[in-house]
């Protein structure tokens, strides 16, 4: 487990937040010179926490709608996670793939255009694993909630994202194509590399950031970081709750909640999720009390899983 020094938290919040910034510009937020940003980044990198740099990608300024698909498979030999994992990676409607352990075994996000498209998924996926697939459950991503920076410190930002029923869908033209897949293996890629690799000017990169900003296709830069490298496992709750009204006093409390990284609203059997980091059960099943004895007039029903690995994880499909 790594100890890491609270100057290093605020540099990854500012890191999670906008991973394009200047080192300059992080120096002036968090009291360090230039090289003393650079220096502590190359470290957390070295050391495996900070993993990489990619893109959070406004899903519905594509005309895509996500949809979770929760299976419990049966009897699943090492040949069978193989098979899974196969068909995860190959199939480009999938953007999300994550092994857990619970009621369900395994969790997939299809980004979808309608729910024609999405029934030729499952029954591609129903066709393909026939009768060891036990139980799936469908439901419609509505909105996210990102407290990740609550883990860093005690004043976190909150990333809210929605889905914009009526949303001005931007119709990308090749080269934003071809940048935004740059973009999600390295943001932090400078215009005159991407240029280069693109085979244009820089200033033509420059443009094109600012026009997939300005239409809310990228709604950041962001690092990625190996939570488990602070001692920490990941869980989620699925929570069924039935009060219209409850969704900002969850939102803020989650916010506010030290363990707590995200929390997902759906639309389907479970219409809330959220993300635990936790150290052992112990500590998981104190913010499950901690959680239950604040709404627990609002909760009807609610499983546990404890997140596993990812598999897949890119920020869009073409």
């Amino acid at each position: 487990m790594v100890k890491i020094e609270k100057i290093n938290n605020k540099i990854i919040i500012e890191l999670l937040n906008n991973c394009r910034q200047s080192n300059i510009q992080i120096g002036k937020k968090v009291g360090l010179s230039r090289e003393g940003v650079a220096n502590r980044i190359k470290k957390m990198e070295k050391e495996g926490i900070i993993k990489g740099y990619g893109i959070d990608v406004n899903f519905s300024k594509l005309g895509f709608i996500p949809h979770e698909v929760s299976i419990k498979f049966g009897g699943l030999n090492s040949e069978d996670e193989k098979k899974i994992i196969d068909f995860s990676n190959k199939n480009k409607k999938i953007i999300f793939a994550e092994r857990s352990l619970g009621k369900f075994d395994y969790l997939l996000m299809f980004m979808v255009k309608s729910i024609a498209e999405l029934d030729v998924e499952i029954d591609e996926l129903r066709s393909t694993f026939k009768f060891q697939i036990k139980k799936i459950n469908v439901s419609v991503w509505s909105a996210n909630y990102d407290t990740m920076s609550s883990f860093f410190t005690d004043n976190p930002l909150q990333v809210m994202s929605k889905h914009e029923v009526d949303a001005k869908i931007h119709k990308l033209d090749k080269l934003e194509l071809k940048l935004l897949h740059e973009l999600a293996n390295n943001s932090i890629e400078s215009a005159v590399n991407l240029a280069e690799k693109l085979k244009v000017s820089a200033i033509t990169v420059a443009n094109k950031l600012r026009i997939l900003s300005k239409a809310g296709v990228i709604k950041k830069f962001t690092a990625h970081i190996d939570f488990e490298k602070f001692g920490v496992h990941r869980y989620l709750i699925l929570l069924s709750i039935n009060d219209k009204n409850i969704e900002n006093r969850l939102s803020e409390y989650c916010r506010n909640y030290k363990q707590i990284s995200d929390l997902t609203k759906f639309i389907g059997e479970y219409n809330y999720t959220i993300e635990i980091f936790a150290k052992d059960n112990s500590e998981f099943r104190k913010v499950i009390n901690d959680l239950f004895n604040t709404f627990r007039k609002s909760i009807i029903e609610y499983e546990t899983l404890i997140l596993l690995d990812e598999i897949k994880h890119i920020p869009f499909y073409e």
